[in-house]
Parts: structure tokens; C-alpha cells; sequence
């Protein structure tokens, strides 16, 4: 599932306090619809709270979502400038 184009990452190749936009799901279905119930959906703003481990912390919006490794570097974004803290949290069209 895509819906930006451009350069895309995964998320867990990021550093800490990045922020981008969510390119592409590479995962199966299943995994995917949990994923979208939880806010992370292709063209959504996402920023890299925190990296432990194994492990991230992902602001979506007002939202603290965790996730591991595996599943950071099957969730590919397309990063944007740091300078981005006010832009909208909404999806682009």
C-alpha cells in the first residue's frame, strides 16, 4: 500500500526527533489494517519520539504509538525538514 512519492526510508533508520510522512505499509494485510486502526496510514505526519533498543516511539498527531524493529523497517516515509513542527497532521490529498 503507497500513496507518496519520492525518496522513502523505513522509519527505523531514522534518528530520534525525525519527522516524515508515511510513503507505504510493506507488510501483509492484517498487519496493515492493525496499523491503520492505529492512526499510521500512508500520508499521514509522523515523528520519531524515541528509539530504545529494539523498540520506537512514534508521535502521530496528539498519539504515542510503540512499535519493534521488525515492523520500523517495514513502514516506509518519505522524511520532511525539521522544520516542519507546524505543518498539519492531516494526510495530504
Amino acid at each position: 500500500m503507497s500513496v507518496l512519492q519520492g525518496v522513502s526510508e523505513p522509519i527505523g533508520e531514522l534518528p530520534e526527533g525525525a519527522v516524515g510522512r508515511i510513503a507505504s505499509l510493506e507488510m501483509g494485510p492484517r498487519l496493515a489494517r492493525r496499523l491503520l486502526a492505529l492512526g499510521l496510514r500512508p500520508g499521514t505526519r509522523v515523528q520519531v519520539c524515541q528509539r530504545r533498543g529494539h523498540g520506537f516511539v512514534l508521535a502521530v498527531g496528539a498519539t504515542r504509538v510503540a512499535i519493534g524493529m521488525d515492523l520500523a523497517l517495514r513502514l516506509r516515509v518519505v522524511r520532511e525538514p525539521d522544520d516542519c513542527a507546524s505543518a498539519s497532521d492531516a494526510p495530504r490529498s
